[in-house]
């Protein structure tokens, strides 16, 4: 499957549509910090109960939420990183950075209802900022894994090539 995202890291919101390797549209998505709205979903495809909210999940995950806090985590340095904890109603939040320049690397989420982390690999530099190439959700309570490889990322105003 291939996908075609767009970030509002403003508006903490994304929209993402899915496409075949023949180009056919199979859904599109706007996913919130807490909402899904379905703007497509191919008929064959809603056949599988609540992929649309799987797929949500897992974008508001990566994405969206939890962020860091610096103002409410705790802030501690050890093993040539840095770590922001903290909590987030009843789960307890991990932010790992590090590398020249420091980078988010992982976000994990534990404790309560869930057990995922989100481990961002193979950053990439672009002039808009660098990227990070893969990036890998595990959720262990629910015993998947997503990986995802970025092909490019682009500024909405930026012009694209003709």
């Amino acid at each position: 499957m291939i996908g075609l995202m767009e970030l509002d890291t403003g508006k903490n919101e994304a929209r993402l549509v899915g496409l075949n390797e023949f180009g056919v549209k199979l859904f599109d998505l706007e996913v919130t910090e807490n909402d899904v709205t379905e703007h497509y979903l191919l008929p064959q495809i809603s056949r599988f109960p609540q992929l649309s909210e799987a797929v949500g999940l897992s974008l508001r995950r990566i994405f969206l939420f939890p962020a860091p806090a610096p103002d409410q985590d705790a802030l501690s340095y050890s093993a040539g990183g840095y770590r922001l904890a903290g909590d987030r109603g009843e789960q307890k939040v991990l932010f790992q950075f590090g590398g020249d320049p420091v980078r988010l690397i992982e976000k994990t989420v534990y404790q309560g209802p869930e057990h995922w982390r989100v481990v961002f690999f193979d950053y990439q530099k672009s002039p808009q900022g660098d990227y990070p190439g893969r990036i890998l959700l595990e959720d262990r309570q629910a015993g998947y894994r997503l990986e995802l490889n970025i092909e490019s990322v682009r500024i909405k105003d930026e012009p694209t090539e003709n």
